[in-house]
């Protein structure tokens, strides 16, 4: 009889565990898909009156910003693409979730990430707020994404 009460509680348990733990595989997927928004500042703090965009599918790079006249594509080399892909594992960053705000605001950054069927959209800004540790992770995939595009494309 005690072991029909146990039961439903590891149920409980194992399901409570899983949802915790991320569900990214270790080795680099090969339809990965990310792309990266912000409206915000430049490294070295210039002005941003407009959104740069980062696509990256594969090992094409694509990075379009609003006041350029076109976008730019580069290729991406297998250990570029292994460090951005490794730093959203180490974050894991499936499990980060946005806090409740009103979903509106001028200034923001996106990351989206889809592998196979699977995808994820997190935005951090005023108005889509990221707890301390998720602020951090969220970081940690933004800055590792922003070294690589500067350094493959530049300004406009």
């Amino acid at each position: 009889m005690n072991e029909l009460k146990i039961f439903p509680l590891l149920i409980l348990f194992i399901t409570i565990s899983m949802a915790c733990q991320s569900r990214l595989q270790k080795e680099l997927p090969n339809d990965l898909v990310i792309k990266f928004k912000s409206t915000e500042m430049e490294p070295g703090g210039s002005p941003a009156g407009y959104i740069r965009t980062v696509i990256i599918s594969g090992n094409q790079m694509e990075v379009e910003r609003s006041r350029c006249s076109r976008g730019k594509k580069v290729t991406l080399d297998e250990k570029e693409i292994r460090s951005l892909y490794g730093a959203l594992v180490k974050s894991e960053f499936d499990l980060i979730r946005n806090g409740a705000g009103d979903g509106n605001g001028e200034e923001f950054k996106e990351i989206y990430l889809k592998t196979g069927d699977a995808s994820k959209i997190v935005r951090k800004g005023k108005n889509f707020p990221l707890s301390g540790n998720e602020n951090e992770r969220f970081n940690e995939v933004w800055t590792t994404m922003l070294d690589i595009s500067f350094e493959k494309v530049g300004p406009c």
